[in-house]
């Protein structure tokens, strides 16, 4: 079932960063969908570009984090990046779905790659 939604942080569409949202229905392929850091908007992917996602009620994720040098920095707290820590779940129903899912609390800054940071990436 095609289904699409918006990531709010705080009560506002999250941007300024890429992630994706995981949805995980039980027994059934999960599906996921890019964050557009432009407007927090996604579009779940279960086989083909945008098909969506079985019906039901299923567990969510969101991931939002990066990688500065070796180190797995998450922005967006990292509970939300498991679905089994999350306490988040969707209902997919309908012709098509859209959702919302809500996530609470502050964005990490990035920092910057620290001088061995710098050196790992230039040796590749």
């Amino acid at each position: 079932m095609p289904t699409s939604g918006v990531v709010l942080m705080n009560g506002k569409p999250l941007t300024g960063h890429v992630g994706f949202v995981r949805v995980v229905p039980a027994g059934a392929r999960p599906a996921t969908g890019r964050i557009d850091p432009a407007d927090g908007r996604f579009t779940l992917t279960t086989y083909d570009t945008g098909d969506g996602c079985v019906e039901g009620m299923h567990p969510a994720a969101v991931i939002v984090n990066t990688t500065v040098g070796n180190r797995l920095i998450w922005i967006a707290p990292e509970r939300y990046g498991n679905e089994a820590t999350s306490g988040m779940a969707v209902e997919i129903k309908g012709d098509k779905a859209e959702l919302e899912l809500r996530l609470e609390g502050g964005l990490a800054p990035v920092p910057a790659p620290s001088a061995a940071d710098k050196r790992m990436q230039e040796a590749g």
